[in-house]
C-alpha cells in the first residue's frame, strides 16, 4: 500500500471526532462519530490506531468501518452499499469517496464509565468505559468538510447509533465490544439489509518499523480465516524480530 496525500476524513475537523481512544484494558483503539475506527495513523504515534497489548506499539489496523448493504428497497433503488472507509491509500488529498457516513456539525464522541471514580461516571454505562457516537448515511456532501461532495454515494437512509464497550478486567481486558443500533429512516422497506465491519489490518511493532517509511511497513501482513467462528485475522508473518508475535 502506498498511501498518497492526507484524506481529509482522518484530520480532526469541527464536528468530525476522532480524538477518542480505548485507554480501559489492553487494547487501544480510536473510536470516531463518521463510522470509522481507527485513524491511518495520521495520529501516530501520539494515539493508537488499534494496538494490543496496549503500550507495546504493536499496531493492529490502519482503519476500518461499518458497511451495510441492500439487495434493494421498495423505493425503487437497486442493490447498493454504504461504506464507514476504504482503503485510503487509494484516495488522493481531500477525495472522501468511501467515507460516506457524516455527523452533525456539533456531534462529539461521547464517554461515559461505570467505575465510581472515574471522572466520566454515569450510572447508564454499560462499560468501564463506554464511547458512545451517532452518525448516518443520508448526506451526499460532508458538513463538516465545507459541503465536500461525497463521490458515488448513493444513501440507503439510515441513522447509526454506536457504543463501544471496553473493560479492565483481566479476563475482559482483550476485547472491544461495538454495538450498532441501525435505523431506517424511509418509508419504504429496505430488503436483504448485511451488516459487517471492514478492516485494513496491519500488524506491525511500530517501535521496531514505524508507519512513516511508507510501502514496506504494510509488505509482512498474514491473513487467516476460521470458518467456524466466521472470523478474519491478520498477524505480522515473521514478527519482526519477534517484537510482534
Amino acid at each position: 500500500l502506498a498511501q498518497v496525500g492526507t484524506p481529509k476524513m482522518l484530520t480532526k475537523e469541527a464536528g468530525d471526532d476522532n480524538s477518542k481512544f480505548t485507554t480501559i484494558g489492553n487494547i487501544g483503539v480510536t473510536v470516531t462519530n463518521f463510522g470509522v475506527i481507527g485513524h491511518g495513523f495520521r495520529l501516530w504515534p501520539v494515539q493508537p490506531s488499534m494496538q494490543y497489548p496496549r503500550g507495546s506499539g504493536i499496531e493492529h489496523m490502519f482503519v476500518g468501518g461499518l458497511w451495510v448493504g441492500v439487495a434493494s428497497d421498495g423505493g425503487g433503488g437497486g442493490m447498493r452499499v454504504t461504506t464507514g472507509a476504504i482503503d485510503v491509500s487509494s484516495l488522493r488529498t481531500g477525495v472522501t469517496e468511501g467515507f460516506e457516513f457524516t455527523t452533525a456539525t456539533d456531534s462529539r464522541v461521547l464517554e461515559r464509565s461505570s467505575l465510581p471514580d472515574s471522572p466520566f461516571y454515569d450510572p447508564n454505562a454499560l462499560s468501564h468505559q463506554d464511547f458512545i457516537a451517532d452518525f448516518t448515511d443520508v448526506n451526499t456532501t460532508n458538513p463538516n468538510q465545507n459541503n465536500e461532495p461525497i463521490p458515488n454515494h448513493v444513501p440507503l437512509g439510515i441513522n447509526v447509533h454506536m457504543e463501544s464497550y471496553a473493560f479492565n478486567f483481566a479476563f475482559a481486558d482483550n476485547f472491544v465490544i461495538f454495538n450498532y443500533t441501525i435505523k431506517n429512516t424511509n418509508r419504504f422497506s429496505l430488503d436483504s439489509v448485511y451488516f459487517g465491519l471492514w478492516a485494513d489490518l496491519v500488524v506491525r511493532n511500530t517501535n521496531v518499523t514505524p508507519p512513516t517509511v511508507g510501502s514496506p511497513f504494510y509488505s509482512h501482513g498474514g491473513m487467516g480465516y476460521i470458518d467456524s467462528l466466521h472470523m478474519a485475522y491478520q498477524y505480522d508473518y515473521d514478527g519482526d524480530g519477534g517484537l510482534a508475535d
